[in-house]
């Protein structure tokens, strides 16, 4: 027989997280998200858009793109989104304004998907400048420009089929009415928020690989 302490326990620990961790998380994500946004990403921003001498123009302008897709990662993921993750289900919880429009999964999947994808091309160039800095002229290793330019362009396909993945694949499983009643999911539908959900723990129906 069940004790009556623990009838109406939630299961996987979403207890702790709905007396206290999803409202530590959501609001260390929104004062993170402001401070990065106008504090930690704009003051290197201010150095590097000042005329610098010394600093390589390509690794400049590198840095330049990858602080501008940090804020725009920062805005999107942290304070427009707001994610909170909802293991062992399969899926994502979001409470942020970008949740609360009533848009379709697929496009709050975009939105989510674009910043994720979007900081790392200019990452990429970034470690390749400077690789090829200490490159001699003569090596094997130095790469032309042709070659940069063709690997930036297979990055950005590569990082372009990600996001449509994403977004094709992130599907609502049959059976999500159901799923969304279980008490351990049914509480963050009454917080206001949106419930991104791929499947009930260990089955994401689309958002997967093989059976």
């Amino acid at each position: 027989m069940l004790d009556s302490s623990n009838a109406s326990a939630l299961r996987y620990g979403f207890d702790l997280d709905k007396k206290c961790f999803i409202n530590i998380g959501m609001n260390v994500q929104l004062v993170m998200s402001l401070f990065n946004t106008f504090v930690c990403h704009p003051f290197p921003l201010f150095i590097l858009l000042r005329k610098s001498p010394t600093m390589n123009k390509g690794i400049r302008l590198g840095y330049i793109v990858m602080h501008a897709a940090y804020i725009i990662y920062e805005m999107v993921f942290f304070f427009l989104a707001r994610i909170y993750t909802i293991l062992p289900y399969s899926g994502l919880y979001c409470e942020g304004p970008l949740c609360r429009l009533g848009l379709q999964s697929s496009v709050i999947l975009a939105f989510i998907a674009f910043p994720i994808v979007a900081v790392q091309p200019p990452f990429a160039f970034l470690i390749i400048s400077m690789h090829q800095m200490f490159m001699p002229e003569s090596s094997p290793f130095k790469l032309s420009k042709r070659v940069k330019i063709e690997m930036a362009c297979f990055q950005l396909t590569l990082m372009a089929g990600c996001l449509v993945g994403f977004v094709v694949f992130g599907r609502e499983p049959d059976n999500a009415e159901d799923i969304l009643k279980e008490p351990e999911l049914a509480y963050l539908a009454e917080r206001g928020g949106r419930i991104l959900l791929f499947g009930s723990p260990g089955n994401p129906q689309y958002f997967r690989y093989g059976n």
